[in-house]
């Protein structure tokens, strides 16, 4: 197997935004009945490509319930590629958007998202079916969730519990429900 470009050591900072991404993602997709199967730390291979272990990956839609829960690692040789994958970066920003967003608009991903966590700020990329990427302000495959929304959640995160977090996006998007 290739070598990962991961690192393994964690940052407080690093996993309470990933721990909140995660949670906000999923009680959104929830409110709007998205189906939706996240996973953390999840690695993926392909021949050919060099194997990757975003920070979270999103099935979302159609391909939800595609991989089968007795698989090890994902093998996008077999399985679809998730369809959204998120990188949190506290110290790995030019490798997220650099060589990472390169292997995931390689691999067929449809969004991309980067959490810039010193600037609490998420760059969020639409995957080009011609190749390259393209920022974007509103996700397409979570119907139209403002990124502003998201990073005003992470803004949030900062003062607040996860919980007050959720309360704030239950009030904002509970009528989707």
């Amino acid at each position: 197997m290739q070598d990962n470009i991961e690192a393994n050591l964690v940052s407080f900072d690093h996993a309470y935004d990933h721990g909140t991404m995660v949670f906000v993602v999923i009680l959104y997709c929830t409110l709007a009945a998205i189906p939706a199967r996240g996973l953390t730390n999840c690695s993926y291979v392909k021949t050919g490509f060099q194997g990757c272990q975003p920070d979270i990956s999103y099935y979302i839609g159609e391909i939800a319930s595609l991989i089968p829960r007795s698989s090890s690692i994902v093998s996008l040789d077999e399985y679809p590629v998730p369809n959204l994958i998120i990188e949190i970066s506290s110290s790995t920003l030019q490798d997220d958007l650099g060589k990472k967003r390169l292997l995931y608009e390689q691999l067929g991903t449809q969004e991309y998202w980067i959490v810039d966590v010193q600037e609490v700020k998420i760059i969020a990329l639409e995957m080009l079916e011609n190749g390259g990427s393209r920022q974007i302000t509103e996700s397409k495959l979570l119907g139209g969730l403002a990124i502003a929304d998201l990073e005003a959640a992470l803004k949030l995160s900062r003062e607040k519990s996860q919980t007050e977090v959720g309360a704030w996006i239950l009030q904002k998007y509970g009528d989707r429900a």
